[in-house]
């Protein structure tokens, strides 16, 4: 992996005035992590200063006192509601329709962000107007009690390293995964998808999400985020996934494991692609992915891949600029 400064920086017109960011957290029997949840979206740094936060909570009906955590914090919330609901996606399409703000992200309700993460995605965002959508280089995974457990390296991603599935569970080679809970875009990203999802789903409730991704439906989105642009990463960690024994989204649960290869296939074929090689499943077997990953039969050649990652051009400076380098991968 290589990385050099862009020789032409798009952020040479920033956009004017403070963003507003919009969160939605779906919660359904968290009671034990949604407070830790809500408290890393609201007491955010850059809150009200160099940012606005619109903020809403849908809990499907709760029965743990989750609901009673939520209306503590009502006054300091955009929306929030306590009912039965139709699933996760579904509860987050609803919530992002009770939202105005130009940046957006959802945060499940035993996750959590770094202090400084909204105000990191505002300075991008507003800084490179040309930037669709961000995730970080450096995704947490945080331990069941909320410690800072592991931090990825350096990870890369592209339309292209994602349609080759490159970022799946057991892919070879494994280039890490785009994670949800560091991940943010426009409005206007969501909105091409939610219209093209309702020429395809006419009678199905606004949203961009496609519920019939039960637990892979992040995976769908990122694919279809980058048949229309490719997402560019912040060289810092923004937020991080609570390791929980039996979560649905366990990259050990086979159902997860299908749906994120069936939102692959399924961007492949909208891009004209064949299927994915049958070398990238998972279930083959060791002794073969080990083959693959010894370098005896390389997937994709070194330096293939390109990705526009952000830093800060002087950490000594007052107030920071991110600059745009290329990274070549992997």
């Amino acid at each position: 992996m290589t990385a050099a400064p862009d020789a032409a920086d798009p952020a040479d017109s920033p956009t004017p005035g403070r963003p507003t960011i919009s969160i939605v957290t779906p919660c359904f029997n968290h009671a034990p992590y949604l407070r830790a949840t809500m408290e890393s979206v609201l007491n955010q740094q850059g809150a009200g200063t160099e940012f606005e936060l619109e903020y809403v909570v849908m809990d499907g009906g709760s029965t743990d006192g989750s609901a009673e955590i939520v209306r503590e914090y009502a006054d300091r919330l955009a929306h929030w509601r306590s009912a039965p609901d139709d699933g996760h996606y579904a509860s987050v399409n609803e919530g992002f329709e009770h939202t105005s703000g130009g940046i957006m992200a959802w945060l499940n309700s035993d996750d959590m962000y770094c202090p400084w993460a909204l105000r990191t995605v505002a300075q991008i965002f507003t800084q490179h107007p040309g930037v669709a959508w961000l995730t970080s280089a450096h995704p947490i995974t945080w331990t069941k009690g909320g410690q800072c457990g592991w931090v990825g390296k350096g990870l890369s991603f592209s339309t292209e390293s994602l349609r080759e599935g490159l970022h799946l569970p057991g892919a070879i080679p494994q280039l890490g995964m785009l994670q949800q809970e560091s991940t943010f875009w426009r409005r206007e990203l969501w909105d091409a998808l939610a219209a093209e999802r309702a020429a395809e789903e006419p009678d199905a409730p606004p949203g961009a999400l496609r519920p019939r991704f039960t637990v892979g439906g992040d995976h769908d989105l990122w694919q279809r985020f980058a048949a229309h642009t490719p997402p560019a990463t912040a060289a810092c960690p923004l937020g991080g996934f609570r390791q929980l024994p039996g979560q649905r989204s366990s990259m050990g649960d086979n159902l997860y494991v299908r749906e994120c290869y069936q939102a692959v296939e399924e961007a492949r074929a909208a891009a004209g692609l064949p299927p994915l090689p049958s070398r990238t499943r998972a279930k083959r077997p060791l002794r073969e992915r080990l083959t693959y990953r010894l370098g005896r039969g390389p997937m994709v050649r070194r330096g293939h891949f390109r990705c526009s990652q952000y830093y800060i051009e002087d950490l000594g400076a007052d107030r920071p600029r991110w600059l745009a380098r290329t990274i070549v991968y992997p």
